[in-house]
């Protein structure tokens, strides 16, 4: 149903002549929220590093993970992305905070870093341990690090960690996201398009987090429909505009697939004022 009701905001804003962020209600944030670093119709994306043979266990040792995930972090620092989220899934606490301690080094202190662990632990205790030690590298924010259905256990967390905690990849409908906010202390919330309901769910998402102080940064691992899709929520968002995007698909200049082609860098994707005829397969952001 979410690719079906993103799909019909398609053939809206094409029947309107108008891209689908300004259906949603245009770009939301106010001029004097903004910093003379940041646009008004700009979205930066963030790339998601994981290591190679990321389903293979033996290519989980510390060093190959190290090794593996800073070669990327590197190369998309020299292409220009201004954000990076790596994901050490599997790794001991240790190689997480080397990890970590390395890509901040690389990216240096004006570009973000945001870590994703993948419900790695079923302890607040050791949320807790890790979250403390990464604090001091600047992380943006720190992804399911507990199963997600564990609502008392990431209130627990939120409530003693310095670090914003993130959530949402797998949650369905507002109602789920209100959960997560108000009873797990999440303060950044990352619907997927397709898997929350479709653009409308997610613009409701975006509406009521925004009350409760939390930020929603659009989640995506999948088509380049579903990347413009998260890039048009990203712009409506009063959050800072981020969407998730993926290196492998890093190709294209331009983000197609939905009403509206953004112009696509590496570090910034910014919003059309029309719609442009354009295919599916070209944007550098998923």
């Amino acid at each position: 149903m979410g690719a079906v009701e993103v799909a019909l905001w398609d053939i809206w804003g094409k029947m309107l002549d108008l891209p689908v962020y300004e259906l949603l209600g245009g770009a939301e944030r106010a001029r004097h929220q903004l910093t003379p670093a940041m646009e008004r119709r700009e979205v930066v994306p963030y790339c998601t590093v994981v290591s190679e043979k990321w389903d293979d266990l033996a290519a989980w040792a510390a060093e190959e993970v190290i090794a593996g995930e800073m070669e990327k972090v590197v190369a998309l620092r020299d292409r220009g992305y201004r954000a990076v989220k790596i994901e050490p899934l599997r790794a001991a606490r240790e190689t997480i905070v080397e990890l970590t301690r390395q890509a901040r080094a690389a990216l240096g202190p004006d570009r973000s870093l945001a870590v994703d662990v993948g419900y790695l632990w079923n302890d607040v205790g050791t949320a807790l341990d890790v979250a403390a030690r990464l604090a001091e590298f600047d992380v943006f924010f720190l992804k399911t690090p507990i199963p997600v259905d564990a609502l008392d256990a990431y209130r627990r967390l939120a409530e003693r960690t310095r670090l914003r905690i993130a959530a949402g990849e797998h949650t369905v409908t507002r109602r789920e996201f209100l959960d997560l906010i108000d009873r797990g202390g999440v303060t950044v919330a990352q619907p997927y398009m397709t898997t929350v309901g479709g653009l409308s769910e997610a613009k409701r998402v975006a509406d009521l987090a925004g009350p409760r102080g939390a930020l929603v940064y659009p989640g995506n691992w999948s088509t380049g429909v579903l990347s413009a899709a998260t890039v048009h929520l990203a712009a409506y968002s009063r959050s800072r505009r981020s969407s998730s995007s993926c290196p492998r698909r890093s190709t294209g200049r331009r983000c197609a697939g939905l009403s509206g082609t953004w112009r696509c860098r590496s570090s910034t994707a910014r919003s059309p004022c029309r719609p442009r005829p354009a295919s599916a397969s070209s944007c550098p952001m998923t």
